[in-house]
């Protein structure tokens, strides 16, 4: 195959995709600008390609959905770290995105970058905001929690209620209480026994 028709071929095949399965060709972008780290940082900009704002599926959280980078009047970001028994549990990246919207609180990477963006300059968000759009219970059972926001302690429910402002640092401990440890083992135990016996 020669460079003209490896040109045509190519064009069409971006056609194809572009126009023939918007669909498809919006999940598989999707995929790829989460899943890239170089690219997720600038992600926005190919989602004003797809998203007009217009769905409505977080208007019960109080969030909006947002065309991408266009119009904004606020753009902040927190961070937030989240640790099981001195283990980093990344926060999932893609929290606050859908095939049909890009919300106003948002992850692109798993790094703990929260992203805060609206048209709006007066909007604000809580923290159970974010979890509400994560589906996320800040409560694990069996696990103590300490939480930290700007290296200052705080109850959880202050912590839920409080809100995101720039540059945030958060810091979620989890650990397993004796209890909670115990119990498990003795789980195991049984489970071992039981398939040993078997």
């Amino acid at each position: 195959m020669n460079y003209f028709e490896k040109s045509l071929s190519y064009i069409f095949l971006v056609s194809f995709i572009t126009f023939g399965t918007p669909s498809f060709a919006h999940k598989e972008i999707k995929k790829e600008a989460i899943s890239n780290a170089s690219a997720c940082e600038n992600v926005d900009d190919e989602f004003n390609i797809f998203f007009d704002g217009l769905s409505t599926e977080f208007e019960d959280h109080g969030v909006h959905c947002i065309k991408g980078h266009e119009d904004l009047s606020l753009h902040i970001h927190a961070y937030i770290k989240i640790y099981v028994d001195g283990v980093e549990d990344p926060i999932p990246a893609g929290i606050g995105l859908t095939d049909t919207c890009l919300a106003e609180i948002h992850t692109h990477k798993e790094t703990g970058k929260i992203h805060i963006e609206s048209s709006d300059a007066t909007r604000s968000f809580s923290y159970q905001t974010f979890f509400d759009i994560w589906e996320r219970n800040i409560d694990r059972p069996g696990y103590t929690l300490k939480i930290t926001l700007n290296k200052k302690s705080i109850s959880p429910t202050d912590f839920l209620q409080s809100t995101i402002t720039p540059n945030d640092q958060v810091r979620l401990d989890y650990k397993e209480t004796i209890f909670h440890h115990l119990r498990s083992l003795v789980g195991q135990f049984f489970f071992f026994f039981t398939k040993k016996e078997a």
